[in-house]
């Protein structure tokens, strides 16, 4: 039980982590685009 607790929470900061530095090169394209 707790490797799954411990796994799911490595995924879901994983995936909160990929969204972040999506939205921050999403980010950065907008500022480099005219």
């Amino acid at each position: 039980m707790e490797r799954r607790e411990q796994r799911v929470e490595t995924v879901i900061t994983l995936v909160l982590f990929i969204s972040l530095v999506a939205t921050a090169w999403d980010l950065s394209l907008m500022r480099w685009l005219p």
